[in-house]
């Protein structure tokens, strides 16, 4: 699924020159999957996640995805699962 997501970014590259991706993890194992970086601003975290339901969701999954909003200041963060 994540290979997905990273093609489907990889396709908005092409269209939009100052946008690149990236890979956040903390010193404590907490890892995002993908920030999006337009120009200088990042403008959304991505979380890819084989769970459906909010109860399946995995606390640290969320966790990491709220801790990394607050580091690099950004408010739109998005949990893409397999539904």
């Amino acid at each position: 699924m994540e290979n997905t997501v990273f093609l489907d970014l990889l396709r908005e590259t092409n269209r939009k020159p100052l946008l690149h991706f990236y890979y956040w993890k903390d010193y404590h194992g907490g890892e995002v999957d993908f920030v999006v970086k337009e120009g200088p601003k990042i403008s959304r975290l991505i979380q890819v996640t084989y769970e459906s339901g909010r109860d399946e969701i995995e606390r640290r999954e969320v966790k990491s995805l709220i801790k990394a909003g607050k580091e690099l200041k950004c408010k739109n963060l998005l949990v893409i699962t397999w539904d």
